[in-house]
């Protein structure tokens, strides 16, 4: 299994959150350009803390003790419920475009994890 760099892990979860960000087909581009839509939900993994950890870090771990809905739940739905919904008035139900987000994270992240257990 190769192991990948900080670096490395960053970029691919930036790459899997601009994938995310592009399927919306630019539903909130009134409000938030994709760039900002996907740097905001990146920052929200990085920095929102979950048990003392990034939730960036708690995510990216296997052995981790929580189920990742609980852990993405509030990176999407800072963005899309109380910014995009609420703050911005964007016609949408935050609610479920932060469910669509989880979803397609989990996704990713089995993918990921199914192709390293190969190696």
């Amino acid at each position: 299994m190769k192991k990948l760099s900080p670096n490395e892990k960053s970029k691919m979860v930036k790459e899997w959150i601009k994938d995310f960000v592009n399927s919306l087909e630019g539903r909130f581009n009134e409000h938030m350009s994709n760039a900002a839509l996907g740097a905001l939900l990146y920052q929200n993994l990085i920095n929102l803390s979950y048990a003392n950890q990034s939730r960036f870090t708690v995510f990216l771990d296997k052995e981790r003790k929580s189920s990742l809905e609980s852990l993405l739940y509030p990176v999407g739905s800072i963005a899309f419920e109380r910014i995009l919904e609420h703050g911005c008035k964007a016609i949408c139900n935050g609610h479920h475009v932060t469910q669509l987000f989880i979803k397609f994270m989990v996704e990713k992240l089995e993918e990921f994890e199914n192709d390293q257990s190969i190696e």
